[in-house]
């Protein structure tokens, strides 16, 4: 992160682009508000479980732990 806002890379930058709004927003949305799981959205979003990982780490979102 460079001051507070977080560094995209290409990938995060496609898929925001695809979805048609903020990668953050979404990836919020999907993971805190409907409770869906890093492996549901990666498979949703075409990319493996832990590339959702990073990209919540990236973005500030504060990880569920399993169980």
């Amino acid at each position: 992160m460079q001051d507070g806002n977080p560094i995209f890379t290409r990938p995060m930058l496609r898929i925001q682009h695809r979805l048609g709004r903020p990668l953050a927003d979404e990836l919020r949305d999907r993971y805190e508000v409907q409770g869906q799981t890093l492996a549901e959205i990666g498979t949703d979003l075409g990319v493996s479980e832990a590339t959702i990982s990073r990209y919540l780490a990236r973005l500030g979102i504060e990880a569920r732990f399993p169980g």
